[in-house]
């Protein structure tokens, strides 16, 4: 028997799995958690990564192209067309953001839906191919024709919705408070221009990013193993550091705090 035959008979007792994944809006936290799921699925799965934009990924998956995809949030939409894992990596939750001038004249709104319909006239910023999580985006599919939304479409990109709201071109942005201070250090910004995180109703403390995958048979089996892989991940200290290597020191605390509670709890 030659060593060429044994070795693609080893491979055609795997299944093939064509795993999506978006690198402008990954992580290097997720990376590491992938690749550690990925080196402990290799004896099942013949997994091949393919880059596109999450809304390429996502049309394929409709289309019964490929497997999965990597870093999805999970909302009540998406969980009707997909089966995901348990949470891959967590993050601070989703915060409102907006410049100092303009937070004095709003700190009085606790809702999304208040701070859009207020007589200030605010244009909040939106990307198109991003979802925001079940709260928000709910609030923007129910939000009336007039206000004043901007939506950026093309591929995801976090850096060019900072920009806008620091140049004034939008009045308030959603995002992960991770993410804002990285673009803020990057852009060397003094702390009294930072943009200011507003204080707001509905949004969860912490998200989550999960692989998502088609509901098959193949799919569901896929998911299986990336949980029964990450229970035993989420065990390590290893796992811890891959999350506090990559958030700034200034929010190092409250991360940890809301994580441990979330693994303690889950």
């Amino acid at each position: 028997m030659t060593t060429s035959f044994v070795m693609s008979n080893a491979y055609a007792s795997k299944e093939l799995a064509m795993i999506y994944y978006n690198p402008t809006s990954g992580i290097q936290t997720e990376d590491l958690v992938y690749k550690r799921v990925k080196q402990d699925l290799k004896s099942d799965f013949l997994i091949r990564d393919e880059k596109v934009s999450i809304e390429r990924a996502t049309h394929n998956l409709l289309a019964k192209k490929g497997l999965c995809v990597r870093n999805l949030i999970k909302t009540h939409e998406r969980s009707k067309h997909y089966v995901f894992s348990e949470p891959m990596t967590y993050f601070l939750g989703l915060q409102v953001y907006t410049l100092p001038p303009v937070a004095s004249e709003i700190a009085s709104e606790i809702t999304l839906e208040g701070l859009i319909a207020h007589k200030r006239k605010l244009v909040l910023g939106v990307e198109n191919e991003r979802s925001y999580g079940d709260y928000v985006d709910q609030v923007l599919a129910n939000t009336p024709k007039g206000i004043s939304i901007y939506t950026k479409h093309g591929p995801e990109d976090e850096g060019q919705m900072h920009s806008m709201l620091m140049k004034g071109r939008v009045d308030i942005v959603v995002e992960y408070p991770a993410v804002m201070a990285f673009f803020n250090e990057q852009a060397n910004i003094s702390p009294q221009e930072q943009p200011v995180a507003l204080s707001m109703e509905g949004f969860p403390p912490l998200a989550s990013g999960r692989i998502a995958c088609r509901n098959t048979p193949s799919g569901r089996r896929f998911v299986e193993r990336v949980n029964q892989s990450l229970k035993v991940i989420k065990s390590t200290d290893a796992y811890m550091d891959w999350h506090l290597d990559y958030v700034p020191k200034s929010l190092q605390h409250d991360f940890l705090n809301k994580l441990s509670h979330e693994l303690v709890n889950s």
